[in-house]
């Protein structure tokens, strides 16, 4: 008789408890993050875009503990074109009319491992259509333990990762 008590409450108390979600922050520039680039004498910039042909989407599974979602359900390449976007805007170096260089980016990957506690951006780099460049960054951040922690953790972290991304993404605009 007990049993047939305590396996439904466990299981009730499992489906109530196991599942949650983390949001990541619409992205705010920290104009100090880009001062080395706004201090290079390289001209207007034209961001022609970010692009993500394979798994572009706008939320991660996170530890079967629930999904991080990016804001206003935008993909991976909508958030970090936002980011360059938003780096060019503050450095003074965005200019869609008559610009010196032209910049595209076709990201390959955009995850996190909870477990080691880092973001991993890759992708390459096209300025002024002319070949590319590998940019791989690797972002290190605060872990934990428990699953809830350790994904609002990852969520909390993509907008650094998102800045060191564009910082390297930025040192190839010559």
């Amino acid at each position: 008789m007990k049993k047939n008590k305590i396996i439904p409450i466990a299981l009730a108390a499992l489906l109530l408890s196991s599942c949650g979600s983390s949001n990541v922050k619409t992205y705010r520039p920290d104009p100090t993050a880009f001062t080395e680039f706004k201090n290079r004498n390289t001209g207007k910039v034209k961001l022609e875009g970010v692009k993500m042909p394979k798994g572009d989407t706008n939320s991660i599974m996170c530890r079967m503990a629930g999904n991080i979602y990016l804001p206003n359900k935008m993909k991976y390449s909508e958030y970090l074109n936002d980011v360059l976007n938003k780096a060019l805007v503050v450095t003074d170096k965005l200019d869609d009319q008559h610009p010196a260089h032209s910049l595209s980016v076709e990201l390959n990957k955009v995850d996190f491992d909870s477990i080691a506690g880092e973001w991993i951006i890759d992708g390459k780099v096209i300025v002024d259509h002319k070949g590319h460049h590998h940019v791989k960054t690797v972002t290190k951040y605060g872990t934990a333990y428990v699953a809830d922690t350790a994904c609002k953790n990852a969520a909390e972290s993509f907008d650094e990762a998102a800045t060191v991304f564009a910082r390297e993404v930025l040192s190839h605009v010559k």
